[in-house]
Order: structure tokens, then C-alpha cells, then sequence
């Protein structure tokens, strides 16, 4: 149910980097924010390291967007949209097995 907070933690670090919204964008968040409060209201457990990872993923994604953005605004930049996310992948790649071992490390090495 966290994750669909997402368009409001976009609108979030958009604010945060200096971004402005139409209400009318600011205007679609009541319906999103309003179901995920009738979602969460029906009860259901509550883990805390769930909700902050859940949190940590709709930031990451919302970052990733604003630095595409910024990318392919840099006027340097000579890749385009298939090669970015081509870059993209390859780092997120490269980083999850590390995070992997960091995060599940009892579950995955032997004891």
C-alpha cells in the first residue's frame, strides 16, 4: 500500500530540488492519498522495517526520474534514452548483490 505514495514522494523531492506543480498535478494526489488511507484503515500488520524500505523504494524511484531528467537536459550528454537506461541497469546491477548481502546476509551465506 506505501508504494502507492509514490506520485507524492515525487512531488516531494521535486519541491526539495526546486521543482513547482500546477494544482491541477497537486490536485490528483487527494484521490491517491485518500485510497491508500481507506487501504491502510482496514487493519493488517505493520512491520517498520517494511514501511521504511517500501519509503526507501518510492524515493529511489522518484530520484531516478529527476536525475534522468537532469540528464538528458546536460548539454555533455551523447546517450540516448537506450543507452541510458542501458547505464542504468548496469549500476543497479552491479549494486544489488552488494545490498543483497547486506540486507538478507543471514539468509543467504550458511550460518
Amino acid at each position: 500500500v506505501i508504494r502507492c505514495m509514490e506520485p507524492l514522494a515525487t512531488i516531494c523531492v521535486g519541491f526539495a530540488l526546486g521543482q513547482r506543480f500546477s494544482f491541477q498535478v497537486l490536485a490528483t494526489l487527494l484521490p491517491i492519498c485518500g485510497g491508500v488511507a481507506m487501504a491502510s484503515a482496514s487493519g493488517g500488520s505493520i512491520n517498520s522495517a517494511g514501511v521504511f524500505f517500501a519509503m526507501l523504494s518510492n524515493l529511489a524511484f522518484c530520484c531516478r526520474t529527476f536525475c534522468l531528467q537532469r540528464l538528458q537536459r546536460n548539454k555533455l550528454n551523447q546517450l540516448d534514452d537506450l543507452a541510458i537506461f542501458f547505464n542504468v541497469s548496469l549500476v543497479s546491477a552491479l549494486f544489488l548483490p552488494g545490498l543483497e548481502l547486506v540486507v538478507e546476509a543471514s539468509e543467504v551465506l550458511p550460518a
